[in-house]
């Protein structure tokens, strides 16, 4: 018999007597009655003797205890789970009192004990620090470390590793890294405008822009003078330094007639103009010769004239007028002195409103896939210009008048994007501008290298920023002008600028009959020079980026 296990109450147990011989069965009953428990004994020993009543023995007191611990024992076994004892409590006890059979409810917390139990013998977890959450132990797993493009795993190697190590490498460290990854993106953050020089810049011109308008304004055939901000500056795309500045003079809504110009090299581009009767300005007839064309040459001379005569009374500004270029439909004012000098391109122009383009212009903006058709339709409408810009034919020049297309290609550049978000504050960026403004500085860095030559004074930027509209139209989606895609997206723009150097062919966006690249504008030689320059820039990685 298996020794007693202690009860809730705190008493001396003492050992049980051994148990009594065993006695004959009762056989059971024909009709399949349970067996019965033997008669109790009377004092005598006789069956059915009753029992005196009176103060119990201290053997049967030791037994009734006993068998009250066993099936505590055995109840308690069961509740906490303990195998040993939930076998011994299942044994019949020595008395022969019949076990009672557990219920639905202790088996279910019998599974539930178990379920406990193999919890229990689960490894505990190592535990963790309380700064860092890292977890300390030999069976311990690395934390999750940072992942990004200016972060490297440490290096392994004994020990515990330092907290320099877990540390995000700080944002200058990470732009380095950046800037290494992509060059080209380096090269964008130098050519950023400084802010400060921007606004003294603009402040400066403003000054003398306003200036000149009120004394323009003087003259009878200037009266009715307005301003147009044009080029680079004004389309958001000029780069390393705001030290050129293009402004247009324009007589608003002048009614003309216009006249192709019949030389090799106007190609649709240059005009005669004639005043229709009914037009406003009746103060430009002085300008008219006698064929009753309005005369670019003698418009510039006049507001030449007047600018260089209040150029003379400015005592708080350094400002002077640059000599006259032959050909050159802007009047030229360098503010400041060298090296921090600032050029401003002072250009009359002649605004007129038309129904429908020329014949020369016609299925020349095709830009449906990329800014749509309604777009179109709206830049069809807007107001055209005309620049006092003579055409070259042979050794001498003809006057006439160049068409100008400044305000559409400004709201271009400012709208350039398939979507109408594209590169706004909330909406998805592009790399149209970025492109546009690395190959603008390429150009500018390869006439500077080669400026002892005079090999490369007959390219500019205009022609870069023709080829740029073109490759929009060939790739109108924004997703081909992704920014994280800047190296792809420029060497495919720098591919079809070369392609167009090599096939001679680069026409205006606007006037598709007139061709930059012609034999009669810049000969074979020096296009074939500008093609090996770029080829060894490509081949090299681009060294006129980093050789400041």
């Amino acid at each position: 018999m298996e020794p007693r296990r202690k009860s809730g109450k705190k008493e001396k147990m003492e050992p049980l007597p051994p148990p009594p011989p065993p006695e004959a069965k009762p056989k059971e009953a024909p009709d399949g009655g349970s067996r019965r428990k033997p008669p109790a004994k009377g004092k005598g020993g006789e069956e059915g003797a009753v029992v005196k009543k009176g103060r119990p023995s201290l053997r049967g007191k030791k037994e009734a205890a006993a068998a009250a611990e066993e099936e505590e024992a055995s109840l308690v076994s069961t509740r906490k789970g303990d195998a040993t004892a939930l076998v011994a409590g299942q044994a019949e006890p020595s008395t022969g009192a019949a076990r009672k059979k557990p219920s639905s409810s202790n088996s279910r917390r019998k599974k539930e004990e178990e379920g406990k139990e193999k919890k229990k013998q689960r490894p505990a977890a190592p535990p963790q620090s309380k700064k860092e959450g890292v977890p300390r132990g030999p069976g311990a797993s690395p934390a999750p470390q940072p992942e990004g493009p200016g972060w490297a795993p440490p290096e392994e190697g004994p020990g515990r590793r330092s907290r320099r190590s877990r540390r995000r490498p700080s944002p200058q460290a990470q732009a380095q890294e950046d800037g290494e990854a992509q060059p080209l993106r380096q090269v964008l953050l130098r050519l950023k405008l400084a802010k400060e020089r921007r606004s003294e810049a603009a402040r400066r011109v403003n000054l003398l822009r306003d200036r000149l308008l009120r004394a323009l304004r003087k003259a009878p055939c200037f009266k009715a003078l307005q301003v147009l901000g044009a080029g680079s500056y004004y389309e958001r795309v000029k780069i390393c330094r705001p030290n050129e500045f293009d402004i247009m003079f324009k007589v608003p809504k002048v009614r003309v007639e216009l006249e192709p110009c019949e030389a090799v090299a106007s190609s649709g581009a240059f005009y005669y103009v004639k005043l229709k009767r009914d037009c406003a300005h009746k103060e430009l007839k002085e300008f008219c010769d006698d064929d009753e064309r309005l005369s670019s040459s003698n418009m510039l001379l006049k507001l030449r004239s007047i600018i260089i005569e209040e150029v003379k009374k400015i005592k708080d500004m350094n400002v002077s007028v640059e000599r006259k270029k032959p050909g050159c439909p802007a009047v030229t004012l360098l503010i400041g002195s060298p090296p921090s000098v600032i050029s401003v391109d002072i250009i009359l122009g002649l605004e007129f409103h038309h129904s429908k383009w020329f014949a020369s212009t016609e299925n020349s903006l095709g830009i449906e896939e990329w800014l749509g058709t309604k777009v179109k339709k709206s830049l069809c409408f807007e107001p055209l210009y005309l620049v006092p810009k003579n055409v070259k034919d042979g050794q001498h020049f003809i006057d006439t008048w160049r068409l100008s297309f400044s305000k559409t290609e400004k709201i271009i550049l400012h709208n350039h994007g398939q979507t109408k978000t594209c590169c706004e504050v909330k909406g998805v960026r592009c790399c149209r501008k970025d492109c546009l403004k690395l190959l603008k500085y390429l150009l500018e860095q390869l006439k500077t290298k080669h400026e002892d030559r005079h090999q490369f004074d007959k390219f500019c930027s205009y022609q870069v920023k023709t080829a740029f509209f073109h490759a929009c139209v060939m790739w109108p989606k924004d997703e081909d002008w992704l920014p994280a895609n800047l190296d792809e997206c420029f060497t495919r723009l720098l591919n079809y600028f070369l392609n167009c150097l090599r096939e001679a062919k680069l026409p205006h966006f606007f006037i598709r009959t007139f061709n930059f690249f012609c034999e009669e504008k810049i000969d074979k030689t020096k296009r074939n020079a500008l093609i090996r320059a770029i080829e060894r820039e490509i081949n090299n990685r681009y060294p006129a980026f980093f050789n400041l």
